[in-house]
């Protein structure tokens, strides 16, 4: 194996490839391979943004959280200006097959 070869463990990534804001601690999704005419899944982040202290700006904040966007090209969400909470889409993934 050289320097160069990549190596993946596992499968890949999800990858988002739109999202907004939608009612409450919601939001809307495409996923990158879904962008041609399937419509945006909504996912409640409530179970991880009323779980964990370090999402608590977001639950204090309406317009804080409507601040979402993507980054890491497509592999997390962020809010803020300066992306200071975040959350992988991995997780998205795992709470949007939880609600199912």
């Amino acid at each position: 194996m050289s320097e160069t070869d990549i190596v993946q463990l596992g499968p890949p990534m999800p990858q988002i490839g739109w999202v907004e804001a939608d009612s409450d601690l919601s939001i809307r999704v495409t996923w990158v391979g879904n962008l041609n005419g399937s419509p945006p899944t909504t996912i409640d982040l409530a179970p991880a943004i009323l779980s964990y202290k370090f999402y608590r700006p977001l639950r204090d904040n309406p317009e804080l959280f409507r601040t979402v966007h993507i980054t890491n090209d497509g592999t997390a969400i962020a809010w803020g200006e300066n992306d200071e909470i975040d959350m992988p889409a991995t997780a998205i993934e795992r709470l949007a097959s939880e609600a199912k």
